[in-house]
């Protein structure tokens, strides 16, 4: 690596015996050190957060922080609110005695049974539980003044479930409350727990299909290829006929890839969402959710049912599985899930052990 010549060996006659019996054992230190510093460096960094990291995501956004409504509490701007960034959970305080836990519901995932689950615990537990959605933008604000309200009230040995699901939170657009509530909530000495469950996600594109071609369909004589439409490349911000899951966790049924940002981008977005606000990220296992809900909890409860359970048929040629297939790669699903089970593979394992 280092030729004779080089400034590091040129030396007297005498001296080469003894730096060529050293020349290694100190490089390999040197190579060794400086290893140590770039991990520590990547790793220490990986949640760091500053207002121009925030900022750089301003290509993914489409309404200003600074837009309000009537309805809404604390409408921001990135220089009115201080973040307080995720922790990890802490074994050794487990269970956490108050919080909120708060459920992002990704449709076609199997939310519904964890829903269903939560809203036992409101008799089991003595659980505090809301859920506000629905199919108009205007259900945002109302969730956001529930949750705010949720936040302010919490007392210093309650758990409170907040159930996110149809227009209830757009992460993309709104990600400020997601810091201010992490500061209201665990500045009273309590935790936030923010939590999705995911699942295959040419299985995720299939499974959204069935209200509309499943033996009950609902929704009249669509073909698969004007159903499918809205995934093609050049049709990337046109509204979906259903939600694949990585749309679904950046614009819920928000606008959709305004920008028309590519998927690379839009998989990096919804992976630092994920990295920065979610605590538990679960690949489709509901008991290791509910284990890792009952510990952090310390709730009693019961098994996680089953609900939304589709028992009818769906019957596609190989043609049209062959474009499920291609268009949710196309839309950037694919790689998300593989991101999510490279990156949260084995993740949490020490609480559930």
């Amino acid at each position: 690596l280092f030729p004779r010549h080089s400034l590091f060996f040129s030396t007297m006659n005498r001296q080469q015996s003894l730096a060529s019996q050293h020349r290694f054992p100190i490089l390999i230190c040197v190579i060794l050190i400086a290893g140590l510093g770039f991990i520590s460096v990547n790793l220490s960094s990986v949640d760091s957060i500053s207002q121009q990291d925030l900022q750089s995501v301003e290509v993914h956004r489409n309404v200003s922080f600074g837009k309000s409504s009537k309805k809404a509490k604390s409408a921001m701007t990135f220089e009115e609110y201080n973040y307080v960034a995720k922790t990890p959970i802490d074994r050794h305080a487990l269970p956490y005695k108050c919080g909120i836990f708060f459920f992002y519901h990704i449709a076609c995932t199997g939310g519904a049974s964890i829903n269903k689950w939560l809203i036992r615990n409101k008799e089991q537990n003595n659980v505090t539980y809301f859920t506000h959605w629905g199919r108009k933008p205007s259900v945002e604000q109302g969730f956001i003044t529930k949750m705010n309200e949720h936040s302010e009230s919490l007392g210093s040995n309650e758990w409170k479930v907040a159930h996110a699901h149809g227009y209830s939170f757009l992460t993309n657009t709104s990600e400020p409350y997601l810091y201010t509530w992490r500061k209201m909530v665990e500045g009273k000495g309590c935790k936030l727990i923010i939590a999705t469950v995911l699942k295959d996600a040419v299985g995720h594109s299939i499974s959204q299909s069935k209200g509309r071609f499943g033996q009950n369909g609902r929704y009249g004589n669509m073909t698969i290829d004007e159903y499918l439409a809205p995934l093609e490349p050049q049709n990337g911000d046109q509204r979906l006929n259903f939600l694949t899951q990585l749309d679904y966790l950046v614009y819920n049924h928000g606008p959709r890839n305004t920008y028309l940002v590519s998927k690379e981008e839009k998989v990096k977005r919804a992976m630092e969402l994920l990295r920065r606000h979610f605590d538990i990220v679960i690949y489709q296992n509901h008991k290791k959710f509910q284990e890792l809900v009952v510990n952090i909890t310390g709730w009693k409860t019961d098994d996680i049912p089953h609900a939304n359970v589709y028992h009818g048929q769906l019957n596609y040629t190989q043609r049209e599985l062959d474009k499920f297939r291609r268009l949710t790669y196309a839309n950037g699903d694919v790689e998300f899930i593989k991101a999510i089970r490279l990156y949260y593979g084995g993740y949490l394992e020490y609480l559930v052990e």
